[in-house]
């Protein structure tokens, strides 16, 4: 929230923004959320002059006032599951892939995260007739295995995408922070942030679900998701990816707001992408 400053509307003079100040009151939050009566006895300062600085200030920074059904409908309206290549993948994470959310796949290298995200893209653009926009930063991507995932499993050859954008896939997003966390760390802490707030304004902003590859750390004998604290409150969605011989791989729920965290799906790596056992 910006901090109070002379300017933003007459009454708020030089005089009253130091003596705001020296109350404790520096921010915008600060005085919008204080007892304008009590604050005029405190401060001396015109309650008259306290409401008219409070109402410019909420006018200018507040947001648009929306009515519960307006963003009920808009929500319906926006929001789309996109189900993933496996019956147990999607029923882990209640249905599939929200869209206005960050889901994320951590494990360790060679896990299967890279087929993960091709066979995520097959579905898509085959079940959703959606477009996807597959960022690799790793130089794992594949175009060869994308066209036998797609005419082994779909069968599908020349239908058309419908114009809409419904996925995007970040593989791998360490990729991206590592070369510089071992410099600076504000550097590294400051490219999560904004790579963060970016991905979460793409997911909201334009409906669309953003789906991110990343590796894992132990740490007290468990694995974690990499990039530390500051990353780990980004994806709406976690999930952990593990290997269990051959081609057999096991999804584990470490984070959601809708289903229960825990939950497990096992899934089979094959010429068809990612597929159920069985």
């Amino acid at each position: 929230m910006s901090v109070l400053r002379c300017g933003i509307c007459s009454a708020l003079t030089d005089d009253v923004v130091a003596t705001l100040k020296d109350n404790g009151i520096r921010s915008v939050i600060d005085l919008i959320t204080q007892n304008l009566e009590d604050l005029s006895q405190k401060t001396k300062l015109s309650y008259k002059d306290l409401v008219a600085i409070v109402n410019v200030l909420l006018a200018q920074y507040s947001t648009f006032p929306v009515t519960g059904e307006a963003l009920y409908n808009t929500i319906l309206t926006s929001t789309s599951i996109l189900p993933t290549a496996c019956q147990g993948f999607d029923q882990i994470l209640d249905g599939g892939m929200y869209t206005g959310e960050v889901t994320e796949i951590a494990g360790e290298i060679a896990s299967g995260k890279t087929q993960i995200c091709l066979s995520m893209t097959a579905s898509v653009i085959c079940h959703s007739k959606q477009n996807v926009m597959y960022v690799d930063t790793s130089g794992g991507f594949c175009a060869e295995r994308l066209e036998e995932i797609l005419h082994t499993k779909y069968q599908q050859g020349s239908d058309p995408f419908y114009s809409g954008l419904k996925l995007i896939i970040i593989d791998n997003v360490a990729s991206v922070i590592y070369p510089i966390l071992g410099g600076n760390q504000l550097d590294g802490h400051g490219l999560i942030v904004q790579l963060s707030q970016l991905l979460k304004l793409l997911a909201v902003d334009y409906s669309l679900s953003v789906l991110v590859s990343n590796n894992v750390v132990v740490s007290d004998g468990e694995k974690k998701a990499s990039l530390g604290k500051v990353w780990s409150h980004v994806p709406h969605t976690r999930v952990l990816l593990s290997s269990m011989g051959d081609q057999q791989r096991q999804l584990i729920l470490a984070k959601s707001s809708r289903s229960r965290t825990g939950q497990t799906a096992n899934f089979i790596i094959c010429e068809k992408g990612c597929v159920d056992p069985g």
